[in-house]
């Protein structure tokens, strides 16, 4: 057997419309693998632009909460502030209510006083007291202010001290008092 050759069974014209019918089905599949191959292309495309959208707009949604969440730092420091501001300013406000206003009384005080025979010298707030210090021109002038300062104590004063009361040798008096205000 020299070279076993297949025997061709069909007709050459057959064999040509079987080559045709291939021919056009291999055509077929080609284009429906281009139709398929531009809709898959086509897909990826659009899922990778979405992909992209997507995470721009996430990247820019961080970035929005990121600054809003300094924003609300910020505000939760200046509330803790305001709030801390304001008991403060309640504290103050308790305490200027129950102190004496000592204004008042000092001008209580130097309004008994003749204007022109008793000079005050120095008013000294230290100690929770009142030290007056002055000199009266006469003794009348002088009696008549402590007479009148001893009158306003069972309104104003708890106590009031003489610290010192002298003569000096220009006729004139020097005097020093203490007061204590009724709280």
């Amino acid at each position: 057997m020299a070279g076993i050759r297949g025997i061709n069974l069909l007709s050459g014209e057959e064999r040509i419309l079987k080559k045709r019918a291939v021919s056009l089905r291999a055509k077929e599949l080609g284009k429906w693998l281009v139709l398929i191959t531009i809709f898959y292309s086509i897909f990826v495309a659009i899922v990778f632009a979405v992909g992209m959208y997507l995470s721009f707009q996430i990247n820019s949604i961080k970035g929005k909460a990121s600054s809003l969440e300094e924003k609300i730092k910020s505000e939760q420091k200046k509330e803790s502030l305001e709030l801390a501001i304001k008991e403060r300013v309640k504290e103050i406000a308790k305490i200027l209510g129950s102190r004496i206003d000592y204004s008042v009384l000092v001008n209580k005080i130097l309004s008994l006083a003749p204007s022109s025979d008793v000079v005050f010298q120095e008013i000294d707030f230290s100690k929770g007291k009142i030290k007056f210090s002055g000199q009266a021109a006469n003794l009348i002038a002088m009696n008549n202010f402590l007479d009148k300062l001893l009158e306003e104590e069972k309104n104003s004063f708890s106590y009031i001290y003489l610290d010192s009361f002298a003569r000096i040798k220009d006729g004139s008096y020097s005097f020093s008092f203490e007061i204590d205000f009724k709280k």
